[in-house]
């Protein structure tokens, strides 16, 4: 198991109620994990706690995280949890958040230049990622342009690339797709489960990559899910393997009933 997370209540500074309700959830590492549930429901909360992007204390309930030892997220220093997010962790976010003055390439080699690689190194590296990451040669030849002289979809797909550039063990993705037409969301689909399989690093073919994603569309979801959880108002309401959830189109119409039209349900053709 890649991390469990047990009985988990949090609260946002002078926030007026728990974002999460005791919140439980298992990922297992080398699959994929779709958080669902409608906004505010605690899924991005969620992955900004597995993610280590908060530093706040939990109300109650404890994180853990298998790598090969068990990390308890309450006895992290803040060595280990930066040390964590460096070398194991990458985060695509709904925004592509490029640093606005480096090109597209030099976006994607922070990663590795952070980890030690030498500046040839990480720029061999990057040329070599976006040669398997795109065979048109698209991405590629946008590679030292900035990034606001390359369309949305492209930037996005240039913000993957930074996430997996230096092989992380762990890839979260909070609707990184959610601003995009439906042929740009595909292609941001594919290129995740192109490093979740491991055609993006065949230089390390054994290892084990686990994504989570959050994300609205139960489409999407069927798709690339291994493990999906529903999240409600803070709580988890279905935790359970993607298969085990046999008859998605009913599961798909108690999820309209319940929430409405906030999820999507695949009208977006993703």
């Amino acid at each position: 198991m890649s991390f469990v997370l047990s009985g988990v209540t949090y609260s946002y500074p002078r926030a007026g109620q728990p974002a999460l309700r005791a919140a439980s959830l298992e990922v297992p590492a080398g699959k994929t994990t779709v958080l669902l549930g409608p906004s505010g429901s605690g899924k991005s909360t969620l992955m900004s706690l597995l993610g280590l992007l908060w530093e706040g204390r939990l109300d109650q309930g404890e994180i853990r995280y298998d790598n090969g030892h068990m990390h308890d997220y309450a006895r992290l220093s803040h060595v280990d949890r930066a040390r964590l997010r460096l070398v194991e962790f990458g985060f695509v976010l709904q925004s592509a958040y490029l640093l606005p003055h480096f090109s597209c390439s030099r976006n994607i080699a922070l990663p590795l230049e952070l980890n030690g690689q030498p500046p040839a190194a990480a720029r061999q590296r990057v040329e070599a990622l976006l040669r398997r990451a795109d065979p048109s040669g698209e991405l590629f030849e946008t590679r030292d342009r900035l990034p606001g002289e390359v369309s949305g979809g492209q930037k996005q797909r240039v913000a993957v690339l930074r996430a997996v550039a230096h092989n992380p063990r762990v890839v979260f993705a909070d609707e990184p797709f959610s601003n995009l037409d439906p042929p740009n969301a595909r292609r941001i689909v594919q290129l995740l489960l192109d490093w979740r399989s491991g055609a993006l690093n065949p230089d390390d073919p054994a290892r084990e990559r686990t994504l989570v994603l959050v994300c609205h569309d139960l489409e999407v979801a069927r798709r690339v899910a291994d493990r999906v959880a529903l999240l409600d108002q803070g709580h988890t309401v279905v935790d359970g393997r993607a298969f085990d959830i046999v008859e998605w189109e009913d599961w798909a119409d108690r999820i309209r009933r319940a929430f409405s039209d906030d999820l999507d349900v695949g009208e977006r053709g993703v």
